[in-house]
């Protein structure tokens, strides 16, 4: 079995199926999964996903209009159509998130000691139901104990200084951690394969500051290393989600995400604490531009630190490409080394039809060259890989188009077979398309 580290760098980077089965209107009705807005999740949605390169979906759920009586019996039809879903992705090898998400009432669970025997009473019963129910579901199939758990409708819901809290967040974390712990304890009593299965735990809010304020504390857990801590971070604020802040994606507002990564690296990854950031994405503002620089450098850091991602899907895209790639096609490709190392190369036609050429080779140290190989693709930048990556030259000239697929699918042999952890590696394509499909803009990713 997968230690959680391990699992997390199979996950790579995932897709939320956000506003559907998390949506709360129409009460205990399957028809609530429309409430939203959102068509119903179809098989061939979760096709179309996978198709696109994604290793992942998160599914957000929630439970508490489905259930019934004091201890909270999900509703059998309910289940059902939540494994329809899962199912979706787990037959398309594909790996699960499964949330307790838009729960955090007083109805249901409150992160407070005034709701806290009502609170561990319901996050018990969930996931005692939800666990048993999966319970022959192997590591595919992640649980995430709660989602942004915080005290909704005051002041303090999203913010507080994170080493100086006042005596209602420091309550509520205190709840926080007693939730989080029978959850854990739940999944585990259930039995079958939950005693290895993977579990995400948040902090307040799945805030960065909520998981490293100190008086957070990861659950004990019978089974070592299957925790994985859950961070939502839609960072910079001012540019990914605030309406009225900026749309520009400054130099300036780096220094957020450098934060955000290196945090997470002193505070978690550098202890053998693998995390996940559950939930990221950058608003449209009419700002396509800005949000591509945006991408590069929040996902590049993600690469760089080894922490896999989900965006939110109602906002951000991503795009895989698996070794199986039509090479004919056009595109920027990026690939994250084993090492955190990142680089985008050129392949396709664009190449042969311009009659230029590329090389990449293994640098001591990252560093680019510029390439513009066609008039109506910009500049990509190519990085070198540093001491995992030992294919010295590979070059695509002017040649018949199967020379150029022989150099390039070679290469990658080696990239992955020789050099890299092929677990540890994403390769992700950022812009694909034939010849013809392209507009003579740059291209754009996770919009």
């Amino acid at each position: 079995m997968s230690t959680a580290t391990e699992l997390v760098n199979f996950i790579g980077t995932g897709w939320n199926l956000g506003n559907s089965l998390d949506a709360i209107g129409g009460g205990n009705s399957l028809s609530s999964e429309t409430s939203w807005g959102n068509p119903k999740t179809t098989k061939a949605m979760i096709d179309a996903v996978k198709a696109q390169g994604f290793n992942t979906v998160r599914v957000p759920v929630s439970w508490g209009n489905h259930t019934t009586g004091d201890n909270f019996t999900i509703d059998s039809k309910w289940l059902a159509r939540v494994k329809e879903v899962v199912d979706y992705c787990i037959d398309n090898d594909m790996y699960v998130i499964l949330t307790i998400h838009h729960d955090t009432s007083t109805q249901y669970y409150y992160p407070s000691s005034t709701y806290k025997t009502q609170s561990v009473k319901f996050v018990k019963s969930i996931w005692t139901q939800v666990a048993k129910y999966f319970k022959d579901y192997d590591q595919h199939l992640v649980f995430e104990t709660l989602n942004e758990p915080r005290l909704v409708g005051t002041g303090d819901e999203w913010w507080f200084p994170v080493n100086n809290p006042n005596s209602a967040v420091r309550d509520s974390i205190s709840v926080i951690n007693t939730l989080n712990q029978t959850a854990v304890d739940a999944i585990r009593a259930a039995g079958g394969k939950n005693t290895d299965r993977c579990i995400m735990v948040p902090g307040y809010g799945a805030s960065i500051d909520g998981c490293t304020t100190p008086t957070f504390k990861l659950p004990d857990d019978s089974t070592p290393n299957r925790l994985i801590v859950s961070v939502h971070a839609y960072t910079p604020y001012n540019f990914a989600l605030n309406a009225n802040g900026t749309a520009e994606f400054t130099n300036d507002l780096k220094n957020e995400v450098d934060y955000l990564y290196s945090t997470i690296k002193s505070h978690f990854i550098d202890e053998g604490i693998p995390a996940i950031i559950g939930e990221t994405s950058a608003s449209n503002k009419n700002n396509a531009a800005e949000r591509v620089k945006w991408a590069q450098y929040y996902m590049g850091k993600s690469a760089e630190y080894g922490v896999a991602r989900s965006g939110c899907g109602k906002y951000l895209r991503g795009f895989y490409v698996a070794l199986d790639i039509v090479f004919g096609s056009a595109g920027i490709f990026e690939v994250a080394a084993h090492d955190g190392k990142v680089f985008y190369f050129f392949c396709g036609e664009a190449l042969a039809v311009e009659g230029r050429y590329l090389v990449w080779c293994g640098f001591k140290q990252a560093r680019y060259v510029r390439q513009k190989p066609h008039g109506d693709v910009h500049d990509a930048l190519v990085f070198g890989l540093g001491k995992n990556f030992s294919c010295q030259f590979y070059g695509v000239r002017k040649t018949a188009a199967g020379h150029f697929k022989w150099v390039f699918w070679r290469a990658v042999r080696i990239f992955f077979r020789e050099n890299f952890c092929v677990e540890s590696s994403v390769f992700r394509s950022l812009s694909i398309g034939d010849k013809s499909d392209r507009d003579g803009g740059q291209p754009v990713i996770f919009i």
